[in-house]
Order: C-alpha cells, then sequence, then structure tokens
C-alpha cells in the first residue's frame, strides 16, 4: 500500500521547500485575499495559517 501525503502540494512526489514555500507564500490570506491558494489551505478552513505551515513542515523531506 502506498501511503499518499496531501502535504505534496506541487505533486512532485516528496514534501520539499517548494511545498513549504507554496503555504509561507500564502501565509495570513483568507479565501477571497488576493494571494490566498486554497492548495496551500491544508485543513480546509479557508485560510492559510500555522496550522497548514505545521502539517508541511512535518512532513517535510518525506517521499509518497
Amino acid at each position: 500500500m502506498t501511503l499518499k501525503y496531501y502535504t505534496d502540494l506541487n505533486g512532485d512526489g516528496t514534501i520539499n521547500i517548494v511545498d513549504l514555500f507554496t503555504v509561507a507564500k500564502a501565509f495570513g490570506t483568507k479565501e477571497g485575499d488576493p494571494n490566498y491558494n486554497s492548495i496551500a489551505d491544508i485543513d480546509n478552513n479557508n485560510e492559510v495559517n500555522i496550522v497548514d505551515l505545521y502539517e508541511v513542515a512535518k512532513d517535510y523531506g518525506k517521499t509518497v
């Protein structure tokens, strides 16, 4: 069974700096803001916050 990480935001098979940057770039935004990115909203609460950043950071370096 292959484990799928939802924190591999760009789908390249590795949770890496690109995924962290995606969240960081949208950090502090909410739905409707110009820089809001729904892909970076890991917990689907319509805002990109510390929880989303934490989720990607804890999986950093893992592969799909």
